[in-house]
């Protein structure tokens, strides 16, 4: 597998519907997960890189694990 093809299928950006909704996708095709790695950050704006961190845990973070939480409800 290509480079190209890894990185399209594994690493995820963009809004944090975006984002969350492509993490669920993922979920879905691979089961449940523990970890997340954030990884990519730059630091040559801090007030940019702080906000992304902060919309995963605040925004992407908690719809991954409200989705989580229903699964494992279900089963």
């Amino acid at each position: 597998m290509k480079f190209e093809n890894v990185s399209d299928r594994l690493i995820t950006w963009g809004t944090p519907d975006k984002v969350a909704d492509e993490l669920l996708e993922f979920r879905q095709e691979t089961g449940d997960f523990g970890t997340l790695l954030y990884a990519g950050k730059d630091w040559a704006d801090p007030d940019l890189g702080r906000r992304s961190m902060i919309l995963l845990a605040e925004q992407v973070q908690h719809r991954v694990n409200a989705a989580s939480k229903a699964q494992a409800a279900v089963d």
